[in-house]
């Protein structure tokens, strides 16, 4: 039997069994028991901190999400539960060393959650060179929580890319600040990670001296390989001089953005829309700070389309791309950072390579498995380019596969695409009529293009894109599985070619 005519009898067959599954399935009954349960225990763990009864508090929170084995149990593992547990780790590393807990600053699940977000967000700016002003949102956020440098140095773990670099930068902002306790701390972390670093070194013997510690500075100094940064050192430790202003001397490069490059410049000015669904605004924000961040090619401006309330994403994307003109549309997460300053630049010199190009996305496959779920594709024809920062895993993984072949050498052509980002060159309507929830509709969106005859592609890219906020959930809904099987019977046609 040839591999279409398998092909085609696998999708048929998945297409009886979804229909037999769906007949009688009471998967939302068992999330929503799942949720229930969920909420139960963090609720008692949650009235055994507020009553202070840490010790057990931490062995009914560990002794139910830990197996025997000491894995964990993905039965109970949820957001709400991983952020809890990096709480603990805050917890644990403070009353060793005689703080006070930072679970006293909460009466509720909801305000640690709000924290983890806050404080995450705060620090990632550390990593994305974000404005004085915006950075110096942190300052008030420490002292109203009364932050300790083991909460800094855990969130940087939990959500750095490069987490050196953010030990670094909040170390030097901070002690411009005056607030010389988290400094040493901070640039311990950044040595631990790479001793070698001659950028922590150079920190770490400037702040040093400033302190008074000269010998110590001397130690630092003389393990930095570099001339330049250690001629700087030895002319204002040698020669025993009032510290040189660290504004003029920092010289520290942590990998700049390539340049901008040349584009064919519209002759009228274009815009560049994002069009966001939102229900949460301090998610909103953030994204938003981080469009603004982005260097925009000449010819271009950039408009930012949030749609609040949208019954669906179909729905939600469909009145965004009505409402506005702009030449190209991205249809972005809200959780969904553009981390990467030039990928405008690099997402229209693709555009322009080709007018067949219509639409771009961050993840995707070549082949659409059977099943209909893109990311069960093999890895071999997989194309990750993004950050996710896994709340799960406390920490994020970078899914850049840039040593891949991608067979037209700057993109590979795909025919799925994750919906976390998707850049359009040409508007075709959402299918609001098959879907009418949250999943499904980028696949669907990605089947539309090529049904159309245009071109789908993932671009290989030297620096990621995007920093996606990934929520951890361990079962798909039903309404998942529902728009998967109309995915599979409107696009059979397409699948099977």
């Amino acid at each position: 039997m040839d591999k279409k005519l398998r092909r085609q009898q696998n999708i048929k067959q998945m297409i009886v069994d979804l229909e037999s599954a769906l007949q009688n399935d009471n998967q939302n009954e068992e999330i929503q028991k799942l949720k229930d349960n969920h909420k139960m225990w963090l609720q008692k763990v949650q009235d055994l901190i507020i009553s202070e009864k840490y010790d057990l508090a931490e062995q009914m929170f560990y002794g139910v999400l830990l197996q025997e084995n000491g894995q964990v149990n993905t039965y109970w593992l949820a957001t709400e539960s991983a952020i809890m547990d990096l709480m603990f780790k805050i917890h644990k590393k403070e009353q060793s060393s005689g703080y006070s807990s930072i679970f006293k600053q909460f009466q509720s699940l909801d305000g640690i959650v709000d924290f983890y977000y806050d404080l995450k967000f705060l620090v990632r700016r550390f990593e994305y060179d974000f404005s004085d002003e915006l950075k110096e949102e942190l300052l008030p956020f420490i002292t109203r929580f009364s932050l300790s440098e083991f909460a800094l140095a855990e969130m940087v773990r939990a959500s750095a890319l490069k987490p050196e670099k953010v030990y670094n930068e909040l170390a030097i902002f901070l002690m411009q600040h005056e607030l010389y306790d988290y400094v040493i701390p901070l640039l311990a972390e950044a040595y631990s990670l790479n001793p070698s670093g001659k950028e922590t070194l150079f920190n770490l013997s400037y702040i040093l001296y400033c302190l008074g510690e000269v010998d110590l500075a001397k130690e630092y100094m003389n393990q930095i390989k570099e001339e330049t940064e250690r001629n700087i050192l030895e002319r204002m430790i040698n020669v025993e001089c009032k510290p040189l202003d660290y504004q003029e001397i920092y010289t520290m490069q942590w990998g700049q953005d390539v340049q901008e490059q040349e584009l064919v410049t519209p002759e009228k000015t274009e815009k560049i829309a994002f069009i966001i669904c939102a229900n949460k605004e301090k998610f909103l924000r953030e994204c938003r700070l981080y469009i603004e961040m982005l260097n925009v090619p000449k010819g271009y401006e950039i408009e930012i389309i949030p749609i609040h309330g949208a019954k669906s994403i179909t729905e939600g994307y469909q009145k965004g791309m009505k409402s506005s003109d702009a030449r190209y549309k991205i249809y972005l997460h809200q959780d969904a950072m553009c981390i990467h300053k030039n990928m405008l630049y690099e997402a229209i010199r693709i555009f322009q390579s080709d007018s067949q190009i219509g639409l771009i996305g961050v993840a995707g496959c070549i082949e659409m498995p059977e099943t209909g779920i893109w990311w069960e594709a093999d890895m071999e024809t997989s194309y990750y380019n993004l950050a996710q920062d896994s709340v799960a895993s406390c920490g994020c993984d970078n899914y850049n596969r840039s040593s891949k072949i991608y067979g037209c050498g700057d993109y590979q052509y795909v025919t799925g695409l994750d919906g976390v980002f998707l850049m359009t060159a040409y508007d075709l309507d959402w299918r609001e009529d098959l879907f009418d929830g949250w999943h499904i509709y980028d696949v669907s969106q990605t089947m539309e293009f090529v049904r159309h005859g245009y071109k789908v592609v993932v671009p290989k890219m030297d620096q990621l894109w995007i920093m996606h906020c990934e929520k951890y959930q361990t079962h798909l809904e039903r309404e998942y599985h529902v728009a998967r099987l109309q995915y599979l019977k409107e696009y059979y046609n397409e699948l099977v070619e």
